[in-house]
């Protein structure tokens, strides 16, 4: 009897012990969820091409909400540290998803040899502008002559200005063209410069507005240069032709994100806000707001699926840069731009 008794007692407190053990690994589950990282979840990192602004919003209302859990996964949103990682990233397999820029993403993958594929178009037109203070009286590229332009640097930048110049009857040889880095406010508060090109719409000139200045402002696409969709999303192109439907899950849940924010910019900018990187890139409430309406107005005005991408709106922009010197080889964009089906 008492050795029954024993292995009774034996058999209760191992049943214990897995009761006690389940609970504990329910305890488990529960934290990972709350610190972002659902059990059954692929990871899938995304690179920024900046610290976190308006323009990202839909990335973190998605990542909030869940939306990008329901495809399975588990993304993080992850600021760049260098000015290319949003391409060199997804190349090199250090992230699934890079946030970078139209022409960047031409010349790596044509004559870099980038193993990078565009996956989607978060603007559907040209953020890049020249700026000029109104006292300047520099609204189009007639009014280059004489004058001092700056711009951020970028050759193609560059090449667009003498071509907007050229287009309004003027040489190179009729302005100054000064790099300024990214110096773009600097420049013309410090009269360095009459007009810059480089700051974007939705961002330089809503600070240098918040700030007091009067400025004049307009894309250089109203003046011969071939439409852009500037700011795109750049996936790794082996990676995505490995899983499409991963990366078509991460699409579906970026719009629902991005439906949201159309529904509710408030809620939409309150997210964005609960992730400021304080630190390094301080937002400004006013700014963003305007930012977020003017990015918003873009979309809509298009007519455009957010996201989506025409593969002629690519050919023309590949075809210029070659017609100037700027790329050697010139690709179809069916080699290397998603187009949904």
């Amino acid at each position: 009897m008492k050795k029954k008794l024993c292995t009774i007692t034996c058999l209760l407190l191992a049943l214990l012990m897995m009761v006690s053990g389940c609970a504990s690994s329910g305890k488990g589950s529960s934290e990972d969820t709350s610190s972002g990282k659902e059990e059954g979840l692929k990871d899938f990192r995304v690179i920024l091409d900046w610290y976190p602004n308006a323009i990202h919003s839909f990335l973190y209302v998605a990542q909030e909400k869940g939306y990008f859990a329901e495809e399975g996964l588990n993304v993080e949103l992850i600021a760049p540290a260098g000015a290319s990682d949003g391409l060199t990233f997804p190349a090199a397999g250090k992230a699934e998803v890079g946030i970078s820029y139209m022409n960047d993403a031409t010349i790596g993958y044509a004559d870099e040899g980038m193993d990078i594929k565009a996956l989607g178009a978060i603007t559907q037109g040209s953020l890049n502008c020249m700026i000029a203070l109104k006292e300047n009286h520099v609204t189009s590229p007639a009014d280059f002559k004489g004058k001092k332009i700056g711009y951020t640097g970028s050759e193609p930048l560059r090449q667009m200005i003498i071509a907007c110049a050229e287009g309004a009857g003027l040489t190179e040889k009729d302005f100054e063209l000064i790099d300024v880095g990214f110096d773009v406010e600097t420049s013309l508060i410090s009269k360095n410069v009459d007009a810059v090109c480089g700051g974007m719409i939705n961002h330089e000139v809503m600070e240098m507005q918040n700030a007091g200045y009067e400025v004049d402002y307009w894309v250089l696409q109203d003046f011969g240069v071939p439409d852009q969709y500037e700011i795109i999303m750049v996936a790794g192109k082996s990676a995505m032709e490995e899983d499409p439907e991963l990366y078509q899950g991460f699409l579906n849940a970026c719009r629902k994100g991005f439906d949201d924010v159309v529904a509710d910019p408030k809620t939409g900018l309150d997210v964005l806000f609960a992730h400021e990187d304080a630190e390094n890139y301080a937002l400004n409430r006013e700014v963003e707001e305007k930012s977020l309406d003017i990015l918003l107005k873009m979309e809509q005005d298009s007519g455009k699926k957010f996201l989506s991408m025409e593969p002629e709106v690519w050919n023309r922009n590949t075809a210029w840069l070659v017609e100037k010197g700027l790329l050697k080889n010139e690709p179809d964009a069916s080699e290397y731009v998603y187009v949904e089906k």
